[in-house]
């Protein structure tokens, strides 16, 4: 048994293959678009609700994206989205 352990590697995840290993980041990689999709959806949808105009406000002040999100309680992500989308409507 002890020689086992010193022939596996232990930094392993998962005895998986190649193309499964390729299949999960496929998936994960579709997540994350439909995640950030899903993002400026929200904020495409709420332009004019308070929290948004308050977001441009403080990165205007000069509040980094952590800063807002902390203070708003919203992710940096969601944060980049209202900004981003800001500079698309310029």
């Amino acid at each position: 048994m002890a020689n086992n352990r010193l022939t596996s590697n232990q930094d392993a995840p998962a005895n998986i293959s190649i193309r499964d290993h390729r299949a999960i980041l496929a998936r994960m990689n579709k997540h994350d678009r439909e995640v950030l999709t899903l993002q400026n959806l929200l904020v495409i949808a709420s332009a004019s609700l308070p929290w948004i105009i308050e977001v441009q406000e403080l990165r205007g002040s000069g509040y980094t994206y952590g800063e807002i999100a902390q203070r708003l309680g919203v992710t940096r992500d969601i944060v980049a989205a209202v900004l981003r989308s800001q500079e698309a409507a310029q």
